[in-house]
Formats: C-alpha cells, structure tokens, sequence
C-alpha cells in the first residue's frame, strides 16, 4: 500500500501543474477576464571564461560561463 502513495504523489503534482489558470473574480463578483501585457525575449549573450592561476600559482580560477544580458526584455505591442 504504501509504495503506490509513491506513485500517485508525483502524478497528482504533474496534473496539477499542466491546469489553465482560471480567470480570478474581482471585489465586485465579476470575472476578471484582462490578459496581461506581453514581453519580448532579453537577448543575452554567453561567453566562456578560460581558467586563470594567479598569485604565483596559489589561486586558480577554473573556466566557467559568463551570461551578459545584451537587451532586456521590453514590453510589446
């Protein structure tokens, strides 16, 4: 019995996350049915970073990525 909660705790998590957002009802009983306003995509800029030593050999700093945000999101027609 207790291996199926397993099981039926993830899927209830899976199909609750898949639902629509229902229209929320305003202070005056009426449906709220406004869309909000939509963005555009930042363009963001990736860029590895190659290790370095420094201090004479006492500290490294291995490679890793660098993100830079180019232009950020922005509000669309």
């Amino acid at each position: 019995m207790i291996r199926y909660v397993f099981l039926i705790v993830p899927l209830a998590a899976m199909i609750s996350c898949q639902t629509p957002p229902k229209n929320s009802i305003d202070k005056n009983g009426k449906e709220n049915t406004e869309v909000p306003p939509k963005l555009t995509k930042p363009v963001v800029r990736k860029i590895w970073i190659s290790e370095k030593i420094e201090d004479d050999g006492l500290t490294m700093t291995g490679g890793h990525w660098k993100y830079l945000i180019d232009r950020g999101a922005t509000w669309a027609n």
